[in-house]
């Protein structure tokens, strides 16, 4: 009897093992700069994040002679008043902003009570001016006070 030994023509299981190996590698090699990416992004956009809160806080203070809004103890986003603690969330509702940052974490809030004005003075409201950054007059004479 002449057997012929059937033979396929096919990859071994060892072939098909190293060639995943291999892809395996390649792949994970192109990851780790995409991880590195995707957290770069991430940190670029909570710096712009933390950028409007510096803004409208700044406005909230111009806008109510001087006070910043009390922190959010209990997470609605409204600044508790009266004010409790002098650390919390952001009051983003109150401000009118975003809760999180790109991670999704809420963005912390704290002021310095002993720093805190409570009332400003009419004669620094009547000569408040807002400049840019080479000191130009970005209003026409400053703003008129009410007072």
């Amino acid at each position: 009897m002449n057997t012929k030994l059937n033979k396929s023509k096919g990859f071994t299981l060892v072939e098909l093992a190293i060639a995943l190996l291999i892809i395996g590698i390649l792949l994970s090699s192109l990851l780790a700069p995409l991880s590195t990416q995707v957290q770069l992004e991430r940190t670029k956009s909570t710096k712009e994040t933390l950028e409007k809160p510096k803004q409208a806080l700044m406005g909230f203070a111009i806008s109510n002679n001087g006070r910043i809004p009390c922190a959010d103890t209990n997470g609605d986003g409204v600044e508790n008043s009266p004010c409790t603690s002098t650390e919390g969330e952001l009051p983003y509702a109150t401000l009118g902003l975003g809760q999180k940052d790109a991670w999704s974490h809420h963005l912390r809030y704290r002021f310095d009570a002993s720093v805190v004005v409570t009332t400003v003075s009419t004669s620094t409201l009547s000569n408040l001016r807002i400049v840019d950054s080479t000191g130009a007059d970005l209003t026409d004479t400053g703003i008129n006070s009410p007072y």
